[in-house]
């Protein structure tokens, strides 16, 4: 089994640290690549693993490839509560006028609106009781969500993971939505935070789930709301890699590495993209996301 990775326009900055996996991997007896470009062919028992965006090539579908983006947001909050995972109070009603009454349920003056297109927050909107939706943009209820603003401190916890394994987790303030600097994505981000329970649980309730969604290398995002964190959303693919990846190589190689490993361990339990893709469709014609 080969294990392939890539990651588009890194090279400079973590380039050397995924050479530092790849030995690892080696030593357990794995044979990796890594490359800024998508491998014009694959071998039979390849596993693919891309950490940027990717489009649908059809020579995936017999290959585990991991991602693509297969679910959606709302699917993703779904799968949440089916494996007891707490998020802040969440919905995605059937129209805007149903989506009106969360005020009055939640009791709160305003709502957080997520589009499932949204990236580096890109997209989410602050929408006042009593005011219209805002005009720029528009409501999918297949995918997008309300969300109740949290009750809490202003700092978001990010927890990445690679399969069922914690490969970092680091905390940092989140500016108020209406704040005009909201969009930017924050310069410096606090130290690591070490080996949580919580945090270990949680990759070891999502990762085969995860897997089953074509995602291997995903991103829980949490924050405190009535006296404990709550996940507000996940992120299945395109994680952040130039800060943690650079900055404690030395913590994520080893964590990485023996993520990738168990992975692995899958052997022909791993799911091609095309049983992947078969998953999620099942999924949505019984009219269950989770």
């Amino acid at each position: 089994m080969r294990f392939l990775l890539r990651d588009h326009r890194v090279g400079q900055w973590i380039g050397p640290v995924y050479d530092r996996v790849l030995k690892e991997l080696s030593a357990a007896g794995v044979d990796g690549v890594w490359s800024e470009e998508i491998p014009a062919q694959f071998q039979a028992g390849d596993v693919f693993v891309s950490h940027s965006p990717i489009d649908y090539r059809e020579d995936f579908e017999t290959l585990p490839v991991f991602g693509l983006k297969l679910v959606n947001r709302r699917e993703l909050l779904n799968l949440c509560g089916a494996l007891g995972l707490s998020t802040i109070e969440w919905a995605s009603p059937d129209s805007l006028e149903s989506a009106e009454v969360l005020f009055e349920e939640w009791k709160t003056s305003w709502l957080v609106f997520k589009p499932d297109s949204s990236f580096a927050r890109k997209g989410i909107r602050r929408w006042e009781r009593g005011t219209p939706f805002p005009s720029d943009t528009n409501y999918d209820s297949s995918a997008d969500v309300f969300m109740l603003p949290n009750e809490g401190g202003p700092k978001t916890i990010k927890v990445d993971i690679f399969y069922d394994k914690v490969i970092s987790s680091r905390v940092f303030q989140t500016l108020p939505l209406e704040s005009p600097d909201f969009y930017v994505p924050p310069v410096e981000e606090s130290v690591q935070i070490h080996d949580d329970d919580q945090f270990m649980r949680m990759a070891e309730l999502l990762g085969p789930r995860m897997v089953e969604f074509g995602s291997a290398y995903f991103s829980v995002d949490l924050m405190e709301h009535r006296g404990e964190l709550r996940i507000i959303e996940i992120n299945p693919a395109n994680i952040g890699r130039k800060l943690p990846w650079s900055t404690w190589p030395g913590y994520i190689v080893p964590r990485y590495s023996r993520a990738v490993l168990s992975l692995l361990s899958l052997g022909e339990a791993l799911p091609t993209l095309r049983e992947m893709r078969a998953i999620v469709t099942r999924l949505r014609e019984s009219g269950r996301e989770a």
